[in-house]
């Protein structure tokens, strides 16, 4: 389990400062900076979060895009390289002076990876948070909502160095930063919008302190820590939608489409519409293995996006709003399909190669690959024998999934998602139906850990998007028949297979 120490503050900025902080002139900055100096408390403690590692990695793969490789094994090996103590005696004379003399860095992108899932779990679980762009080289690392405002979030990380260092930083260059990114993101969208600095240092492999700094704009009212919303507290039920969901209602709120004109561009809202395709274009691409062109994924990832949006356009009665999109549609095409420095063509080309090379390589363990097929079929058989729940949904065509993580030679993963008829559906995961010998700790939001055993074998990560994971690194055939087994019941109970 990592121990995650949080320290956590607030502080309230005049929307007046706006001017201020975009202004290049250095007499302005210099009263800029005097006027956030003036406002800055001092972080008080409040409880401490205790994760399992795998719960903050599958939280790394969702918010972080630093590309490295199990970062919570690097610095592990990291701190246990710099305290000495895979060093074994017997080696020749030379290598000792070499080791002792050495300075030892720690890998920057497995630190940053880790501040930034560390940002996103803290998000998620304390305020109630779901992620709902996570911008591509532009901007600050992470936009989230709770579904009433709009917070944009800057993670750090530091493991090396005196904390102070850090914590120097985060009253100084970085809150300088987050302050000049939430004013200008104030002046520009409707919603309220509010501001995290959320900084990371890691003290050792399993102990982490995080200082969090919330940024409001103007009217301060001393919020709760916890700004959760469950279905029932007594019943432990939990809301669960897809991040489309989440995206399409911010776009289509009504507020926020009256403001829109054909004359001017919003540049949050080309950041939302371009994580959508982004999203469609994943499912795209995971469900269908025949080679398309980069022009065919993004017309038809665009045609679904531009269809889900009339749906929900209609259901609000603004349907005439769709045409302020085309404009949007055609710069997310040009910036998918021309090479231009800092834009979304080498990501999607970089997508579509992952694609190729899994589609082309078999599993080098045939059990394994016996294993999925015998665990799809067994979602299949249960599936088919409970027609009853499948009546209740007419586009209830497909049985559940489970996608394997990772390439198929290594398997690192087993996912599953709820079957959602369409992408504005909600469902509704009961945490009292879990099946014999699954339990989980107390918990007030996603990301939730159920374990399974009396000895916790197994762990099982629900997400806000009601998909459950679990880790099936270095398992044995037969273990990684079992597991897939136990995600197989677990998912049964959650969603509710058979319908009550």
């Amino acid at each position: 389990m990592i121990n995650i120490n949080i320290y956590h503050r607030e502080i309230v900025i005049p929307s007046s400062l706006i001017p201020l902080g975009l202004s290049e002139r250095t007499k302005l900055n210099e009263d800029f900076i005097q006027a956030i100096n003036s406002k800055i408390e001092r972080y008080k403690q409040i409880p401490s979060l205790h994760i399992n590692e795998v719960t903050l990695q599958r939280m790394i793969e969702k918010y972080s895009e630093q590309a490295v490789y199990r970062p919570i094994d690097d610095m592990r090996y990291y701190f246990c390289y710099a305290k000495r103590t895979l060093i074994e005696p017997g080696y020749h004379p030379l290598f000792y002076p070499a080791v002792v003399e050495r300075k030892f860095s720690p890998n920057i992108s497995a630190v940053s990876a880790i501040g930034e899932g560390v940002a996103g779990l803290i998000l998620q679980q304390n305020y109630g948070c779901r992620k709902l762009v996570r911008p591509y080289r532009d901007g600050v690392d992470i936009i989230m909502t709770d579904e009433q405002m709009t917070y944009i979030v800057e993670a750090k990380g530091s493991a090396s160095g005196e904390e102070k260092i850090l914590v120097n930083k985060l009253d100084n260059e970085y809150l300088i930063k987050i302050v000049t990114e939430t004013l200008s993101s104030h002046a520009i969208d409707i919603r309220e919008v509010k501001g995290f600095l959320i900084g990371v240092y890691l003290e050792d492999e399993l102990n982490y302190n995080c200082y969090i700094t919330k940024i409001n704009i103007d009217s301060y009212s001393p919020s709760k820590f916890t700004n959760i919303k469950k279905t029932d507290e007594n019943e432990k039920k939990f809301t669960v939608f897809k991040q489309t969901k989440t995206l399409i209602n911010q776009i289509c709120n009504t507020d926020y489409l009256h403001k829109l004109s054909k004359e001017k561009i919003y540049s949050e809202l080309e950041i939302q519409l371009t994580e959508l395709v982004i999203l469609y274009v994943r499912d795209f691409l995971r469900n269908n293995q025949e080679n398309s062109s980069t022009y065919q994924i993004i017309n038809t990832a665009i045609n679904m996006v531009k269809n889900i949006l009339i749906a929900k356009l209609r259901e609000i009665k603004n349907e005439d709003k769709i045409s302020i999109f085309d404009v949007y549609f055609k710069k997310i095409n040009k910036s998918f399909t021309t090479k231009y420095k800092q834009n979304n063509y080498t990501f999607i080309k970089g997508l579509e190669g992952f694609i190729n090379i899994q589609s082309k390589e078999n599993l080098e363990d045939t059990h394994k690959k016996i294993c999925i097929y015998k665990l799809q079929a067994k979602l299949n058989d249960f599936y088919m024998d409970n027609q009853a729940f499948v009546a209740d949904y007419e586009e209830a065509e497909e049985p559940l999934k489970i996608i394997t993580i990772g390439f198929n030679s290594s398997i690192e993963g087993l996912l599953i998602y709820p079957h959602y008829s369409n992408d504005l559906q909600d469902h509704i995961i009961a945490l009292n139906k879990l099946p014999n010998n699954f339990y989980t700790t107390e918990t007030k939001y996603f990301p939730i850990e159920v374990y399974h055993g009396d000895y916790r074998d197994y762990i099982f990560i629900i997400d806000d998007d009601g998909s459950i994971y679990v880790n099936t690194q270095n398992l044995t055939t037969d273990n990684f028949y079992k597991v897939g087994e136990l995600l197989i019941q677990l998912a049964m109970a959650l969603y509710n297979y058979p319908k009550n």
